[in-house]
């Protein structure tokens, strides 16, 4: 049988200007080392407005749409799952023109599931 453990990483919440990035530090991975080299983050995210949601691995460098690119539903719950590796930096933003209030965001490390 394979184990399942979880960290909370991070949480976020509150008004958030367009491009400010939601965590003050970007997270890391926390359960791996270089010789467990991957993960997952679990997202619970819900915005006010109809709003896309990125993410970044890498501190800024490359911002990937969640969602296939939709924007998310205003004040509904979605659950992202994101392959993390050694060494990822990690944090969110939206790029929509006046922001949105983040109404929950949680982020989970997931090391394994079976």
């Amino acid at each position: 049988m394979v184990g399942t453990h979880v960290e909370v990483v991070g949480s976020a919440s509150g008004s958030k200007a367009q491009n400010a990035e939601w965590f003050s530090s970007d997270l890391s991975p926390e359960t791996l080392s270089s010789d467990q080299e991957a993960s997952k983050f679990r997202i619970s995210v819900a915005v006010s407005a109809a709003v896309d949601v990125q993410i970044t691995l890498d501190s800024g460098t490359t911002w990937l749409k969640l969602n296939s690119g939709n924007t998310l539903v205003a004040d509904s719950l979605y659950i992202f799952d994101v392959p993390t590796r050694f060494g990822d930096t990690f944090n969110m933003r939206t790029s929509t023109s006046g922001g949105c209030t983040v109404r929950v965001c949680r982020i989970s490390e997931v090391g394994m599931e079976g």
